[in-house]
This record gives C-alpha cells, sequence and structure tokens, in this order.
C-alpha cells in the first residue's frame, strides 16, 4: 500500500526520467535525483503543492503565478484520488484475501469433520485402515490430464468451488436468460428498520452491470438493519440459476427463498456475502424468490441522531434457466495407500434429483500405470483382489508355533507373554481371525469359597432320603438351595486357572476334588440344528454331582437324565458348569496308579454337527500396552499384533542383523502344564499325566535321550527371552522371574490349538504394483460416471470418502 509521499517521488521520478529522453539525454539516477531534489526545494514530500498566492495592497498579479497555483490545485487532487483509490484497491485486494483465507479454513474444517466423522465410524470395529476424504472446493483431487491410454478419462464435470459441488457441466446461452425487468416486479422492504433508496430499485433489473444502487437501512436500537429484495412473476418461470452482483455485502449472511406459488417459500441457501454471488439448483418452475440480506454489524453511526446505518449496493439482478449436459466424468488424482490394502469402500454424500444417476468406479494403477477399474456400490465394500487367504491350525508340530520360543518376559511391565505366530511381509491387520482352542473345549477353574462361606465344599452333599420330584426334573431340587452350583457363582473375577480339553475327550478324570470348574465351547452351525440324547453323568451314583448346562446364555434341564437342545445358525456357546464334591479317588500318591479313577462321562462332542468348534470367542486386537497392563492371564478374548526380532543364528557363529516383523502374543499360556507330551494329536483313554512344575514349557529343555520336552527347575536350552529376543538371566539366587502356574488338576490337552485366517500381499503382486519409480504401494483413483436424462437438472456430488482396509 502506498502513501502520498511515495506517489509523489514515484510520479517525478517516471516524469524526469521521460523528460531526459525527450531530451535526448541518458537516463541517471544522479541526473533524476538532482531534478527532484530541485523540484523538492521549496516543498515537502508528502504535502500538497497547493501553496495560496497573498498579493500585498495595490501589487498586481500575474497570471503566472495563479495559473501555476491551479495547475498544483490539479495535480494534488489528481494525486489524491489516486492515493485513495491505490489504498481502496489494497484493501479490497486484502479483505478478499482474507475472505478466500477463511473460505479455504471452512472447507478445511468441513473436511476435518468427515474425517472425523470417518474415524469415530471405523475406529470403533478396525484397528487398521486408511482413510481419505475428497472435497470439492479446488483441483487438488481432479484429473485434469487425458490419460485414455492408461485407461484414465479425464474430468469433464464441472466444478462449483463457491458450495464445493461436482455435477454436469453447465451450457449458458443468451436465450436461456429470463428477462425478469418485463415479467417481474420487484419490492424492498426491512422488517425491523426504515428503508431509505438513492434511486428506482427496478433499475438492477436491466442489463446496464455499472448502474449501482444504494440502499440504506436505518435503525435506532443498535441493531443492524435487514433487508429484503423480493421478485414476484406474473406466470411461473423455469429457473436453475440466480445472480446478483453486489457491494458492502461483507459481514452479512445472505438467505435465498424460493415459492412455486407465491404464497409459501422454501430456504434454498444460507451463505455468507460476496461482491459476485451465484446460486445454482435444480430447475424450479418458479412463481417468486426473496433474498434477504442480515449483518452482523452497522456500518456507520451518527451519534447527533442517535441513528445506526447499515448499507447495501447493487448492480445488477439476473435470472437464468440454464441447460446441463446429459453426461459427464469425475476421475480422481491418485491416492496412496501406505498399508496392503485390498478392500475398498467409496461412501459419497450426493444428491441424485429425478432421472439422474451416479455410477462409481474404484480402480488400482498397476506397474505400467494402467488402471483396472471395478464398479462399486456407494458405501459398500469391494475387494480389488491383491491379496492372497491363510488359513493355519497351529498344533504343536506347526512349525511357526515353536513352543521353545514363545514365552516372552516384559521386563518394564514384569509381565509374561506369549508367541503365537510371526506374520508375513505385507499382511493386512484388519483380516486377522484369530481364535484360541480349536476343536477344544475351555476349561476354567473357580474360586467359590466365599460363596460358600468358607464352609467344606464336601459337606455340601445331597439328603440319602430326598430324591428328585419327577415333575421338577431339576437335580438341584436334591440339594439344599444354598448348598449347590449357581449361575451367579460363574464370574471372570473367580477365574483361577484356565486349560483346554480336547472336544473328542469323554471321559474327564479328575485328580483333584472341590472343585467348581467350567466347561466352555464356540459351536459354529451352517444351519438351525436340533441335538438330541445328550448326557453328563458321573459314575459315583451315591454322591452329589451338580451340573448346569447353559446354552446360549438359556439354561436347560434333562428330561430323563437327557438334554436335548437347539443350535441356532451361526455362532452358539455352550458352557457346562460342574460342582465336583468329596469322592473315592484313588490314592495317586501311592505308587501304585494302576487302579481306576472315578471319571465323569458325557457325550456333548458336537463335531458331527457343526462347522467349527472353539474354546474361546474370537480374539480382539488391542495394542500391546493394554495387553500387557489391563488383560488378565485368564482372557482368551485379546491379542495384540508387536514388532520383533525374529534373527536366529547358530552357535559359534556371529550373530546376523536384526530382522524385525510383526508378531502376534497373547497373555494366556497357550498350553497346559505337561511333563511329557508322548503324542499331541493323541486324545484317547490312555490319558495324558498333569503335574504343575514351576516353569512353562516354553521354557523346557528338549531330552536328547528321548526326544520330548522334559520340565527342570530352570531353563537350559530353551532360555527365558525379554521382548527385544535377549535371554533373561537368573539372579544371583538362581531364580527367575515369579510364574503362574496353572492348576486344572484332569485330564486336560497339553496345549491350545490355534485357529488364524489373514490376508496378506504375495511377492508377485507386489512386482505388478511396482511402477517405474519403484513404487510399489496401492494406488487408487475414484472414478464417477453422471447422467440425467432431464437436461435441466443435474447429480451433484458434495464429497467422497475414501477407506483402504
Amino acid at each position: 500500500m502506498i502513501n502520498m509521499q511515495e506517489y509523489q517521488l514515484k510520479q517525478k521520478d517516471e516524469q524526469y526520467s521521460l523528460d531526459l529522453l525527450k531530451e535526448g539525454h541518458g537516463v541517471t539516477n544522479y541526473q533524476v535525483n538532482k531534478r527532484i531534489t530541485e523540484f523538492f526545494e521549496n516543498k515537502t514530500p508528502g504535502l500538497p503543492y497547493f501553496k495560496p498566492i497573498t498579493l500585498k495592497k495595490y501589487a498586481r498579479s500575474d497570471k503566472k503565478d495563479y495559473n501555476s497555483m491551479f495547475k498544483n490545485i490539479e495535480q494534488d487532487l489528481k494525486n489524491a484520488f489516486q492515493v485513495y483509490n491505490t489504498q481502496t484497491n489494497y484493501e479490497v485486494l486484502i479483505n478478499g484475501d482474507y475472505d478466500m483465507q477463511m473460505e479455504e479454513a471452512n472447507h478445511s474444517l468441513d473436511k476435518l469433520i468427515l474425517q472425523t466423522e470417518l474415524l469415530k465410524k471405523y475406529t470403533e470395529t478396525k484397528t487398521a485402515y486408511e482413510p481419505y476424504i475428497i472435497k470439492f472446493n479446488d483441483l487438488s483431487m481432479v484429473n485434469t490430464r487425458n490419460l485414455i491410454t492408461h485407461n484414465i478419462p479425464q474430468n469433464t464435470s464441472e466444478i462449483d468451488y463457491d458450495i464445493s459441488i461436482l455435477r454436469n457441466e453447465l451450457r449458458s446461452t443468451p436465450s436461456d436468460k429470463v428477462d425478469i425487468s418485463t415479467t417481474g416486479t420487484i419490492s424492498v422492504e426491512s422488517s425491523n428498520a426504515k428503508v431509505i433508496l438513492n434511486k428506482d430499485i427496478s433499475s438492477i433489473l436491466s442489463e446496464v452491470l455499472t448502474d449501482m444502487i444504494t440502499i440504506s437501512t436505518v435503525t435506532s436500537n443498535k441493531e443492524p438493519g435487514t433487508l429484503t429484495l423480493q421478485i414476484d412473476f406474473v406466470d411461473n418461470h423455469e429457473a436453475s440459476r440466480i445472480c446478483l452482483n453486489a457491494c458492502s455485502l461483507y459481514n452479512t449472511i445472505v438467505k435465498l427463498f424460493i415459492s412455486e406459488d407465491g404464497t409459501n417459500f422454501l430456504e434454498k441457501s444460507n451463505i455468507d456475502g460476496d461482491s459476485s454471488m451465484s446460486w445454482r439448483f435444480n430447475a424450479i418452475n418458479m412463481k417468486a424468490f426473496r433474498i434477504i440480506f442480515e449483518k452482523t454489524s452497522f456500518d456507520y453511526m451518527d451519534n447527533d441522531k442517535d441513528e445506526f446505518y447499515c448499507y447495501y449496493m447493487f448492480s445488477n439482478l439476473s435470472v437464468y434457466n440454464d441447460k446441463y449436459k446429459k453426461t459427464s466424468v469425475f476421475t480422481s488424482k491418485t491416492i496412496e495407500m501406505e498399508q496392503p490394502v485390498s478392500n475398498i469402500t467409496v461412501d459419497p454424500i450426493h444428491e441424485l434429483p429425478p432421472h439422474t444417476d451416479i455410477a462409481y468406479f474404484v480402480g488400482f494403477e498397476n506397474k505400467n500405470d494402467d488402471v483396472e477399474w471395478k464398479n462399486v456400490e456407494a458405501g459398500i465394500n469391494v475387494d480389488l483382489g491383491l491379496l492372497t487367504n491363510e488359513k493355519e491350525i497351529l498344533t504343536y508340530e506347526t512349525e511357526k508355533y515353536e513352543f521353545s520360543e514363545i514365552a516372552r518376559y516384559d521386563q518394564i511391565n514384569k509381565q509374561y507373554y506369549f508367541k503365537v505366530y510371526t506374520l508375513p511381509d505385507n499382511t493386512n491387520l484388519n483380516s486377522i481371525y484369530l481364535r484360541a482352542g480349536h476343536s477344544q473345549w475351555l476349561i476354567e477353574r473357580l474360586n467359590v469359597n466365599d460363596r460358600y462361606k468358607n464352609r467344606y465344599i464336601e459337606d455340601i452333599k445331597a439328603a440319602p432320603d430326598k430324591g428328585i420330584p419327577e415333575d421338577k426334573q431339576i437335580i438341584h431340587d436334591a440339594v439344599p438351595a444354598d448348598k449347590v452350583c449357581h449361575t451367579d457363582d460363574y464370574s471372570k473375577a473367580r477365574v483361577t486357572d484356565i486349560a483346554p480339553l480336547d472336544s473328542t475327550v469323554m471321559d474327564i478324570r479328575c485328580e483333584r476334588v472341590n472343585n467348581y470348574f467350567i466347561m466352555s465351547q464356540y459351536a459354529i452351525c451352517e444351519q438351525e440344528t436340533i441335538i438330541e440324547n445328550r448326557y453328563i453323568t458321573y459314575d459315583v451314583t451315591t454322591e452329589t454331582f451338580n451340573a448346569i448346562v447353559l446354552i446360549n446364555g438359556r439354561q436347560i434341564f434333562p428330561k430323563n437324565n437327557k438334554y436335548s437342545f437347539k443350535l441356532n445358525a451361526g455362532e452358539n456357546l455352550i458352557q457346562i458348569m460342574v460342582l465336583l464334591i468329596n469322592h473315592d479317588l484313588t490314592n495317586l500318591d501311592n505308587e501304585d496308579k494302576t487302579k481306576d479313577v472315578k471319571k465323569i462321562k458325557h457325550n456333548f462332542n458336537l463335531l458331527a454337527y457343526c462347522r467349527e468348534l472353539f474354546a474361546g470367542p474370537e480374539m480382539q486386537r488391542i495394542n500391546y500396552n493394554s495387553l500387557i497392563k489391563n488383560i488378565s492371564n485368564q482372557s482368551l478374548k485379546y491379542y495384540a499384533v508387536k514388532k520383533e526380532d525374529v534373527s536366529s543364528h547358530p552357535k559359534n557363529e556371529l550373530p546376523r542383523a536384526k530382522e524385525f516383523k510383526n508378531v502376534i502374543v497373547t497373555v494366556f499360556d497357550l498350553k497346559n502344564k505337561a511333563e511329557k507330551i508322548k503324542d499331541p494329536h493323541s486324545y484317547d483313554d490312555q490319558n495324558l499325566e498333569v503335574n504343575a512344575p514351576d516353569l512353562p514349557m516354553a521354557m523346557a529343555s528338549l531330552d536328547p535321550n528321548t526326544n520330548e520336552k522334559s520340565m527342570d527347575d530352570c531353563p537350559v536350552n530353551g532360555s527365558v527371552y525379554d521382548e527385544n529376543n535377549e535371554v533373561i538371566k537368573p539372579s544371583d539366587d538362581g531364580s527367575y522371574p515369579p510364574y503362574h502356574s496353572q492348576e486344572v488338576y484332569m485330564n486336560n490337552t497339553p496345549y491350545f490349538r490355534m485357529y488364524i485366517t489373514y490376508k496378506h500381499m504375495l511377492n508377485s503382486t507386489k512386482e505388478y504394483l511396482t511402477n517405474a519409480k519403484g513404487n510399489s504401494n496401492v494406488r487408487l483413483r475414484i472414478m464417477a460416471k453422471l447422467s440425467t436424462a432431464d437436461y435441466t437438472v443435474s447429480p451433484a456430488i458434495n464429497s467422497i470418502k475414501i477407506v483402504g482396509e
């Protein structure tokens, strides 16, 4: 912005430079500055050149002096106008820049709101995803190049940046303009102020764009005056665009209302005022429309009259009935996904008037930058087929399920965790489906001493003279109500130990008494299935045996000692709750262990009726810190994915470079404490001998003679590792970090079989995606085809949300 002094010096610099050239002299700074100095010798830069001429009495006036004085007055006025005009233009430019920045901030805020909504929606169910938002307030995501050789069409849609909308191109001709100067009447009024006009309001309906009219609203209560312009047509007119050229609309809210009957008005727009305003909409057969202006502050205050003024300046108001092209195409620029994604959701916010349609497509660029398009439905997930499905049942002999390496100790949190599976490179973390105990039961041992008020559980027996009433057929009636197992006894806070039990084990040998334990299993059925003639018995008929059978949380009761129930299509939870009281166990401490041990027998083997059986629910992925700090080691519900060094090196060789990969970890021990494992796939009546050693099997050594894992008091070759894959050394007294030993004393399975499915990108797919620049990420493009059967309307897209998962 220039001031008067700068303008005067600049003007004289240009004048004297031109004079020197006319005189045939070379222009030098010295000559120019010399003349400027001589000119301002008796003048002050920045002040007017004009100085009044003072004549003495009877002195003769000199016309030359007066002409010079008048010439200086003229020059001063011209200078003042030019400086004022420059300053005004600068202020208009600054205000326009501020408006543009504010508009960009509003667009960014709208985009941020959409991103927040997207994050809130997907964070509840997903742990790894890539969201992206396309807004139409600029060309940053619009493909403006014709790349038809790569199967990428050029964008032919039109973008209205003011309201961030993409639609079919508008074709406007002079014949599309509605002549409102002869077919309509205009009125102006205010609901809270007096209105003053400097000329006839109908002049803004003419074609003369420079004919400006000023309207003032005057109030006396410091409240800015509102202004309403209304156009009423003699007959209804089809229109799709209204344009208004105006000034002094800063800090003004402008609302457009349209009526099809001249009485009832519907709000069509509510935007901030600008010097050039245009409203586009699908064609409406309108009878009238009104524009309401509401300033947020007044423009001038007359202190003498205590009046407050708001000024509005208008030059032209026009109405058009434009026609849209029948079809157009939008194609986006490349959207790069850093993670190996294949499932894409395109979720637009759009407007579809009658007889219009929008078809959406998504495609990915291959190594030649060609795009293969797939048609997608709005909001529906589509698989691009970039990932390969993998499925494994991890057993004791699975190569990736090495018990000698699964145990880790987090020294910071003083907690053990266990490796389940090392994921390959380029695994999609959202695709992981993990469950514990494939074709197994989960056995949970409960502490219920407080429930029975510190009484010995063996005292809870049925009265010998009290039988079970036939009409009720509820086994609880044989025992006093306060001395039986109840469903309220089952609380996760009471669980002290967990272990797996194979689904094919029908004879359960319990080696400890006074236990309340729960057998849980999830059965996944293809269709609704009826199960009949199931039983659960105990081979000592004279003693109390309490059992509760729950199907999907509802208790079922036996009839003639047989259970029948229905399994729903999908996932079902089967639970058997058993309270063991004192019975005649063989003395297991005796050297003679050949005597029979009392067993519980049942036939709840549902393998033949279900697609899958699991000991635990589908495991949810959480972050490692939450897993290690907040999750009980009795829970099969959660896992984490952790970066760990998976490198290894043979003895007597230098360590290799560290290799970090994603590893699935849990806090529950993946196997029960077994002294010896003869055949991990054998689950018959020759059940395993079970004890509770001090260290987990993951820390056991391998006996070279028997080729079996043996449990010692401390680790030998099977070392204890920390989270950095470093061997933990014992303390001075030879002890290791304390480890909780499970105490489920029965013939349970030695380890949990883990079921895992996931998707990952093969190296061949990465090569197919890698372009000449070496970029192997998934590079997406979005395409939309807009069409209309009615040229007066067009479909419109406000924004597009894209999520890769």
